[in-house]
């Protein structure tokens, strides 16, 4: 963070800074409504002289973004500081206690506004164009980006608050009557310490849609719960369990029960190639060994399901003698649902789409970025809030299936053809 002791020039500048605003016949600790709050990267705001220090900056150099931070926060982010641009020193204690000091000693550390800042994640950026608003004028940014959300605006009372039980809740009313459903998404998704599960569904043209997410829990039973628990939620809401379908896992036997439980034992699961491989990959510690394996998954991969089993079994062998007894798990379990997908017959295209779970990976690891590492959720009703707008929002740039022409090929397939899998 760059820090280092207090310069008491620190004081005497801040001092003249407030004396000139002052003399301008501004109170610089009186902040109007629509002025914005200097607020950290975690999204709580900066207090006492950090926050008087960086409101006259940004009054200075015209910054109407409410964010700073670090240069290190910044590359955590993916994001940074533009050339040319300075920081703002602000203070903190230093984190450990000096004796006979009746008040810490203090460092100052550098920050930098977030629009001094290149390709930060859309959290933190702000339109600087746009005007700000009348006192009943209505924020154009906050409109987009609450949107998708379904967040509800209602004046009165005596703070602005955001009750984030909206979001989640908008997500898991929205009707799914009004599509054929034909390919299910299901995967866990973890935000910190909270496993969250989602689904998305692609109908028979293509389109994608967020059709729920709910609290895992900690443990296998848990998730299988918590899986069933949303799938059967989805099924209230319109998607009809009487059609087969596809429905594509992380290849856990929790998700597979789930699916199958709710949507009968005619429904096709395929586990996802990049889970499992990552899953093994990571049991695998002999540099050379691990680049083998890899080696070995992909062939299995492009040999589909007329000769992927084999090698599959070849491997796990292999890897048992070598000593990666738990690779030789992992690589055993389910793997008959790995190549689902292939005994459908379908081209290249619309078959990489279904073989991973790669769109709810996409959605959660945009999710990632946006919130930046925030350390802490309480019982984690703030991460499925935030879960819930991102992917709302990552929806909104979802594309059709790659090779969804082709699905109808998949529909005539689910509808019609009685595969002896197993």
């Amino acid at each position: 963070m760059s820090a280092r002791p207090v310069n008491p020039d620190f004081f005497k500048d801040l001092t003249a800074r407030i004396l000139a605003a002052l003399e301008e016949g501004v109170v610089p600790w009186r902040r109007r409504w629509r002025s914005l709050t200097p607020t950290r990267y975690v999204g709580l705001p900066f207090t006492g002289t950090n926050n008087l220090v960086l409101s006259l900056a940004a009054d200075v150099k015209g910054h109407r973004n409410p964010f700073w931070l670090t240069k290190a926060q910044g590359r955590r982010c993916g994001a940074k500081v533009l050339d040319g641009e300075k920081g703002t020193r602000v203070l903190r204690p230093l984190p450990f206690p000096v004796p006979d000091r009746a008040f810490p000693l203090m460092e100052s550390y550098e920050v930098f506004n977030g629009e001094q800042f290149d390709r930060l994640p859309p959290r933190f950026r702000v339109d600087i164009k746009s005007p700000a608003p009348g006192p009943r004028g209505r924020i154009d940014i906050a409109e987009d980006f609450f949107a998708p959300v379904g967040a509800e605006i209602v004046p009165g009372g005596d703070r602005a608050v955001y009750n984030r039980s909206r979001g989640v809740r908008e997500l898991a009313e929205r009707p799914l009557d009004d599509r054929a459903w034909i390919v299910v998404y299901l995967d866990i998704v973890d935000i910190g310490p909270h496993p969250l599960v989602g689904a998305v569904g692609v109908d028979t043209g293509g389109t994608k849609r967020v059709l729920g997410l709910r609290h895992a829990g900690g443990d296998a039973a848990d998730r299988a719960a918590a899986a069933e628990e949303l799938l059967r939620d989805v099924v209230n809401r319109g998607v009809r369990p009487d059609r087969r379908r596809l429905v594509v896992t992380d290849g856990s036997t929790q998700l597979r029960d789930a699916a199958v439980a709710v949507f009968g034992p005619d429904t096709y699961v395929q586990a996802c190639r990049l889970h499992r491989e990552r899953e093994v990959l990571s049991q695998v510690r002999e540099k050379e060994d691990r680049d083998k394996a890899r080696k070995a998954l992909r062939e299995a991969w492009v040999g589909g399901a007329g000769v992927g089993p084999r090698r599959l079994k070849e491997l796990a062998e292999r890897i048992e003698r070598a000593g990666w007894e738990e690779a030789t798990t992992r690589l055993r379990a389910g793997s008959g649902d790995l190549f689902t997908v292939d005994r459908f017959g379908l081209d290249s295209g619309l078959a990489g789409s279904l073989v991973t779970t790669g769109v709810i990976d996409s959605a959660s690891s945009g999710l990632r970025r946006q919130i930046c590492g925030v350390p802490s959720w309480g019982d984690g009703e703030g991460a499925l809030a935030w879960a819930a707008a991102s992917f709302l929002e990552t929806e909104r740039g979802f594309l059709k299936v790659r090779g969804h022409r082709r699905l109808q090929h998949l529909k005539d397939h689910l509808d019609q053809i009685e595969m002896p899998f197993g």
